[in-house]
């Protein structure tokens, strides 16, 4: 894995254009996947690519380029390894009408029977709705919760009507919900030997990841080249920058003159790209 990082977003741009086109795909017709932080960056990435001119002087062209906000690049990756997923029983819109309905049939938790006795329709099919988007957030960033829940576990201890109505969910419905083919294709990740001409994976400003997704580029990283532009904004150069603890243990007069340097860098632009290769 290798890590670009830089103050500016335009620097960051400039990286990746840069291994684009020294790692020209290994089919003519093959799209790039670059993954990106949301709609807003993908736009300005696509303009940005365009605007930049070829080495010829050419005008420049952005084409056949995967843009992906990391939750399509993660959903087309189970899709690759796992085959598509089309049925709906998991997906927000229909999760909550299947959470409704199982309100109605009532709960063996004293406390949630006695908010739905005391709740009108309308507050009943809000809970619905709210716990359609918890249990999409538990997917991705407490896919522990879930798993545990489904063995039969309550973690934590004051979910247990959450656990309880989670397994009505898994016992409601054929297919699998998110959660178990992420743990499917962690180890298909993990089991798979590296291949020669895999396609690079660019992870273009993306300042923070869901730990399922940091997991898989990790995994992917061994099979193939990956490739993350981080936005890490500073005023002075990364490569000058001195840990306190340095500066400790080189005493105070080392500290001070530190301190005065950086007074005087103060007003100089941002660092551009700092590239360090990650394990």
């Amino acid at each position: 894995m290798y890590v670009y990082r830089a103050s500016r977003i335009e620097a960051l741009a400039e990286q990746l254009a840069q291994q684009l086109a020294a790692q020209p795909p290994a089919a003519v017709l093959m799209p790039r996947t670059v993954v990106v932080a949301h709609l807003g960056m993908k736009r300005w990435l696509l303009g940005e690519l365009a605007r930049r001119r070829g080495s010829d002087g050419s005008p420049g062209i952005a084409a056949n380029l995967h843009l992906l906000l990391p939750s399509e690049w993660w959903l087309r990756l189970g899709d690759a390894l796992l085959g598509s997923d089309a049925s709906p029983a998991w997906q927000r819109e229909v999760l909550r009408w299947r959470i409704l309905d199982l309100l109605d049939a009532r709960s063996d938790d004293n406390a949630l029977r006695h908010f739905l006795d005391a709740a009108p329709p309308r507050r009943r099919w809000q809970l619905a709705e709210h716990l359609a988007r918890l249990y999409g957030e538990y997917q991705v960033y407490r896919p522990d919760w879930l798993l545990a829940w489904a063995a039969g576990s309550t973690t934590p201890r004051d979910a247990d009507w959450q656990a309880a109505l989670w397994r009505r969910l898994l016992a409601g419905s054929a297919t699998q919900p998110r959660v178990q083919r992420s743990q499917r294709v962690l180890e298909m990740l993990a089991a798979a030997a590296r291949a020669e001409h895999a396609e690079p994976v660019h992870v273009f400003g993306v300042s923070h990841l869901p730990p399922v997704l940091l997991q898989a580029l990790r995994l992917a990283a061994r099979t193939r080249a990956v490739h993350v532009y981080f936005p890490d904004p500073c005023r002075e150069l990364w490569d000058y920058l001195r840990s306190q603890r340095a500066l400790l243990r080189a005493g105070s007069e080392a500290a001070a003159q530190h301190s005065k340097s950086a007074i005087r860098c103060w007003p100089a632009s941002a660092a551009s790209a700092r590239t360090s290769p990650s394990p």
